[in-house]
């Protein structure tokens, strides 16, 4: 009833020309990846060098991004993407720019009000999510919080389904060394 195949199918797509193209199309989000993880720590290594244990202590408690808020348009970013490829590549671009536009708005509705909720009880959130001695670290909470208000989509699923990695690329690095050149002049000049 059943054949076994005498030897393995070919496999088109394994071929050194497919391999490199997709090493090179996602070497450059890989990094982008790897600078998005790495440029939330550089402050923190900042404050340590100017600052006590116990302030450092203070500081990685509130600086830090709310993992709801922000996973909220990356999630949406992420299961849009093949929808937004699959609408580049049939050349369809005003209707994909639409789409995009249409599910930031979509995201600015779960987005905003908890990220304002969390700023108006930061010392609420504070105290519950790490105890009362934390209390002091509200403020600062509330400053990482105001930049979430601008998280409201990715940008990177749209540049990889558009093609444009080596822009992801570049943004990260931009963005790193701007932290990195920034980050010990501004806490020394203004603190943590």
């Amino acid at each position: 009833i059943f054949t076994i195949p005498t030897h393995e199918p070919h496999r088109s797509w394994l071929t050194k020309h497919a391999l490199r193209d997709m090493f090179f199309f996602a070497l450059p989000a890989g990094m982008a990846v790897l600078g998005g993880k790495l440029n939330p720590q550089i402050d923190k290594y900042v404050v340590g060098l100017f600052y006590d244990e116990t302030a450092l202590g203070l500081y990685g408690f509130a600086a830090w991004e709310l993992p709801l808020v922000t996973m909220i348009p990356y999630a949406i970013g992420a299961v849009m993407q093949a929808r937004y490829a699959k609408m580049f590549h049939e050349g369809k671009h005003e209707p994909m720019r639409q789409l995009w536009l249409a599910t930031i708005r979509k995201t600015e509705v779960l987005v905003l009000p908890l990220a304002m909720m969390f700023i108006a009880l930061a010392e609420e959130a504070m105290v519950l999510m790490f105890g009362p001695e934390q209390r002091a670290a509200a403020p600062i909470f509330q400053i990482f919080t105001l930049t979430m208000l601008q998280r409201v989509t990715a940008y990177g699923p749209m540049l990889q389904s558009i093609g444009e990695t080596r822009s992801l690329l570049v943004t990260s690095t931009l963005l790193l060394a701007t932290n990195l050149i920034l980050s010990y002049p501004f806490t020394m000049w203004f603190g943590m």
